[in-house]
């Protein structure tokens, strides 16, 4: 017996060394050197020189690593962020201290620095803890924080976060709001299913959750329970909403419209009759020429706007923005309860838009991050984005800007587009800021 305790003993010991050998560390004095590079690497601005450093310290196995790191995540560089955040997702892999550590960070950490490090954790589907912490931070006090834990774990696509995510959705459906949609788009993302209710997902789940893989999606939809107005037939469920509306002159154009609206279409009916333009066919440029005819892509955003704002509910604030060669607000930089008086004034200022030349993109996402508290954006486009003059604005340059300032925000960017050869940009743009793209027909 006592042979066979003594070859267990060994067994272990051996264990212990092969898991300790796995986790690719560095010793205390490269520490100190990657450590140094660190903050050299930042105080001249090198990226090169700080993107190795992070990868070094990601991967010393020091729990002083996670506070070294979380102090460059505010780093205007796109590319520090991200190697920031891959070192943190190696540290979440690893285990040990550093993982520990972060652990911390994640629930006690200031806002900015829990939204890191559930970007970390998105790209840490195996790491250890990860269901369990971002589960717990999906009871945060920052919605940013929340809606960035959703998100994480609609990328990782663990069967194990299905669960917290149907609580989740309970607590949080009656009253409505960017985590509902935010919820039932993850669960998708994990299952392939579509449920609107937290019960209808729970009865769903529960007789599948032992044999599931989320590498087998169900095709399965239940019936949808509508809870917000719609804009071109998207539920919007956000109660702090902002429309970016293009209003350049290209918006003049006539599309040929299937019966009904087609896919993506309007809710309204088309002026021209069922088929949208009379007789269909190629879209149509009826000319600069003002008032814009009923048909045109300028009416139908302007007419669906003006839908969209009566049915608001009075504890939605919202606000609308406008683009051309300039941008132009609603309301300055706030965001306004819908109360009567308000949905008012509002669709007067609507209907007193005119277009203009230019399509400012660039400009008009800028501002839409000036205004306070939003957390979702409609953005509805018909051209590249482009300065008066027909000069090009590069898409990359706006793509980096919008992940620089919706880093820590988490706002759910939702572009729609008519036909064009924009539908890239905005399709990318949705995709990496927690939206959707539609066609507009």
């Amino acid at each position: 017996m006592s042979n066979l305790r003594s070859v267990r003993t060994a067994l272990v010991a051996v264990a212990v060394v092969m898991l300790a050998l796995a986790v690719p560390t560095i010793a205390g004095a490269d520490f100190k050197e990657a450590q140094k590079r660190w903050k050299d690497g930042l105080k001249k601005r090198d990226t090169g020189e700080v993107t190795a450093a992070a990868a070094e310290l990601g991967a010393s196995g020091d729990k002083k690593a996670v506070a070294l790191l979380l102090g460059g995540i505010v780093h205007p560089d796109e590319e520090i962020y991200d190697a920031v955040v891959d070192a943190l997702a190696e540290i979440a892999r690893n285990g040990g201290d550093a993982a520990a550590e972060l652990a911390k960070k994640a629930t006690r950490g200031k806002g900015h620095e829990q939204v890191a490090i559930v970007d970390a954790l998105s790209r840490a589907p195996d790491a250890p803890d990860a269901v369990k912490m971002l589960a717990e931070l999906l009871e945060d006090k920052d919605q940013s924080v929340r809606v960035a834990a959703i998100r994480a774990f609609g990328k990782i696509q663990r069967k194990d976060g299905v669960d917290p995510l149907i609580a989740h959705l309970k607590r949080k459906e009656d009253k409505g709001g960017q985590e509902v949609d935010e919820t039932r788009r993850a669960l998708t993302a994990i299952t392939g299913a579509e449920f609107s209710t937290g019960t209808d997902w729970e009865n769903f789940w529960e007789p599948r959750k032992e044999e599931f893989d989320p590498k087998e999606k169900v095709e399965m939809r239940g019936e949808t329970v509508e809870r917000g107005p719609k804009f071109f037939g998207s539920e919007v469920l956000s109660k702090r909403v902002v429309l970016v509306l293009d209003v350049s002159n290209s918006m003049r154009v006539i599309d040929a419209r299937p019966a009904g609206g087609g896919e993506g279409g309007s809710t309204l009916p088309p002026a021209g009759g069922a088929g949208g333009m009379p007789g269909g066919g190629a879209p149509r440029d009826p000319g600069v020429t003002w008032p814009p005819d009923p048909n045109s892509r300028f009416a139908r955003a302007r007419d669906e706007t003006i839908q969209f704002i009566a049915a608001l509910e009075k504890d939605v604030a919202f606000n609308v923005i406008v683009f051309s060669d300039e941008v132009k607000y609603w309301q300055a930089t706030n965001l306004i309860p819908a109360n009567k008086k308000a949905k008012v004034t509002a669709i007067e200022w609507v209907k007193g838009i005119q277009w203009g030349p230019a399509t400012r993109t660039d400009l008009a996402v800028e501002k839409a991050f000036e205004i306070k508290g939003a957390d979702t954006f409609y953005i509805l486009s018909d051209g590249n984005p482009e300065k008066p003059g027909n000069v090009p604005i590069p898409t990359d340059e706006i793509m980096e800007k919008v992940s620089t300032l919706n880093r820590f925000r988490k706002v759910a960017v939702h572009t729609m587009g008519f036909p064009g050869q924009h539908r890239a940009f905005l399709e990318k743009l949705a995709k990496e800021n927690g939206g959707t793209y539609k066609d507009i027909r």
